[in-house]
């Protein structure tokens, strides 16, 4: 974790690693996560970075349009 995260063993250790609960703001100023956002921003978020798929009928006619 402390490489992903970019901060020491010892501060993972000392710091994170005690089961604290720490609020969103104290968090991000430890470095234990990247930001803080509202449940609805991430869903948000998460629908914006998918990727349409085409529909398995959609796949199933250009599959067949090949042969």
């Amino acid at each position: 974790m402390a490489t992903a995260r970019g901060i020491s063993s010892e501060n993972v250790i000392n710091g994170m690693g005690q089961g604290r609960v720490v609020g969103a703001t104290t968090a991000v100023s430890l470095g234990m996560v990247d930001g803080v956002m509202a449940f609805d921003q991430v869903v948000s978020l998460m629908q914006s970075r998918v990727k349409p798929k085409a529909s398995r009928l959609s796949q199933a006619r250009n599959s067949l349009a090949l042969i």
